[in-house]
């Protein structure tokens, strides 16, 4: 698969071991879904194993699903699944917020950047949202997405 997946560990007096993984999904083809299927792959034996953070930009979710189709949609949903990772943003909001800005259409509501973690250290989970400010256009063409985990 092409993409970035960088993996780290955490040692937490209470849980243990918490294994973060960073990721980039590129677009191939016009598709991302092969390639971020392959990085979850890769990724399981640390994610059935460990309490796991996964963060990055996967250049995938309903955003792509065309006029009353849920295909990439439910691919999410089945990766999440699959992998029992709860969608942090989703959790406190029932709509998305708009993570990229592509310099053609700044305003199109494309959310492609998602935090999630597992079912153990959702329960922990206490706030999560999209950044937005002048300082952050400036700097990139991402919004960031930040979760609270006490």
């Amino acid at each position: 698969f092409k993409g970035r997946l960088i993996f780290g560990k955490i040692t937490h007096s209470k849980l243990n071991t918490i294994i973060i993984i960073g990721l980039h999904t590129p677009i191939t083809k016009n598709y991302s879904r092969y390639n971020l299927q392959k990085m979850f792959e890769e990724s399981n034996p640390l994610l059935s194993k460990y309490a796991c953070i996964v963060a990055g930009d996967i250049n995938f979710g309903k955003c792509f699903d065309k006029f009353e189709s849920f295909e990439c949609y439910d691919i999410l949903q089945t990766i999440l699944s699959q992998n029992k990772l709860i969608n942090c943003y989703s959790r406190f909001h029932s709509s998305e917020k708009q993570t990229f800005r592509p310099p053609r259409k700044p305003n199109s509501p494309i959310h492609i950047d998602y935090i999630f973690c597992s079912e153990k250290l959702s329960k922990r989970l206490k706030h999560c949202d999209v950044l937005c400010n002048d300082k952050i256009i400036k700097l990139s063409d991402h919004n960031p997405v930040y979760a609270i985990i006490e």
